[in-house]
């Protein structure tokens, strides 16, 4: 959906709902800024090729997950959060010791996340 003559709305799976979320895609003059990589495979992967680059707005795995498709582009995230490389690294920041592989195991399986 087109929010405007260049920025355009982008649904997620399960309505944009956890454990994925919306997107937007901004068309610049030169550039193409997708804001948000957490919609789902299947809606990222039509995209992938019109990215020039990525913008996360935060490191909650539904606004991150699906980074990995974008290898190879500039990606951006907050400066205060850009310490958290790998996915376990983020667990630990998040939660106790006794549910991170619980939350590894299913960010990987459910989510799609890859480090």
């Amino acid at each position: 959906m087109h929010l405007k003559d260049n920025i355009v709305f982008v649904e997620g799976l399960n309505r944009g709902r956890f454990p994925f979320s919306n997107s937007l895609l901004v068309k610049g003059l030169r550039k193409t800024m997708l804001i948000d990589v957490g919609a789902g495979f299947d809606v990222l992967i039509r995209l992938k090729d019109r990215v020039d680059l990525v913008v996360i707005t935060h490191l909650h795995v539904d606004h991150f997950s699906l980074s990995y498709l974008f290898k190879g582009k500039k990606v951006y995230v907050p400066a205060v959060e850009s310490k958290y490389r790998k996915l376990v690294d983020l667990a630990y920041r998040y939660l106790s010791e006794e549910m991170v592989d619980t939350w590894l195991d299913f960010v990987r399986r459910v989510v799609g996340a890859r480090d």
